[in-house]
């Protein structure tokens, strides 16, 4: 009797060993469950993001290129301030106001979706961060001025803390 003691019951110890990785298994299976959806949301929301924001980038392109030749055709030096005064762009006779407020909208756009979590920031940075900077400085006296205006006073806002997180970064 003593020997049946020393002697494993190999059916148990397999049992056990079965039981354990099953169990282990299950472990597994639920912690992949869990994540395995926040994985593919990002996912989606990085791919919507460079999407929104191809898109958005010829539509900018688009308007920056009309605005030139516009500049152009009022004998204005493309990339002096002039070109970005705030007396230039509201003065009906230039044919520049509404090239300047799309391309702001344009970015506004894309800063309320980061703002809200739709689109990923990072992307955003990556692909048009230096644009959206500069396209705020650049305009800088044309925004302040708009939002003077009660009608304006939110006007293009969504970008300003967008702007602020991504300089620090």
């Amino acid at each position: 009797m003593t020997d049946d003691l020393k002697k494993p019951n190999w059916a148990e110890v397999i049992t056990a060993i079965a039981t354990g990785v099953a169990a282990l298994s299950t472990i597994v299976a639920a912690v992949a469950a869990i994540l395995i959806p926040f994985a593919i949301e990002d996912a989606a929301k990085t791919t919507r993001t460079a999407q929104t924001v191809n898109e958005v980038t010829r539509v900018i392109d688009d308007l920056v290129d009309k605005k030139i030749q516009q500049d152009r055709l009022n004998n204005k030096d493309t990339q002096g301030k002039e070109a970005k005064s705030s007396d230039y762009i509201n003065d009906p006779t230039n044919k520049v106001r509404g090239f300047v407020f799309r391309t702001l909208i344009e970015y506004d756009y894309i800063c309320s979706g980061v703002n809200l979590g739709i689109f990923r920031e990072d992307v955003i940075k990556k692909i048009r961060g230096d644009a959206l900077s500069n396209t705020w400085q650049e305009y800088a006296e044309f925004i302040a001025d708009r939002r003077k205006l009660p009608s304006g006073k939110n006007a293009w806002n969504e970008c300003d803390s967008v702007i602020n997180r991504i300089n620090k970064q």
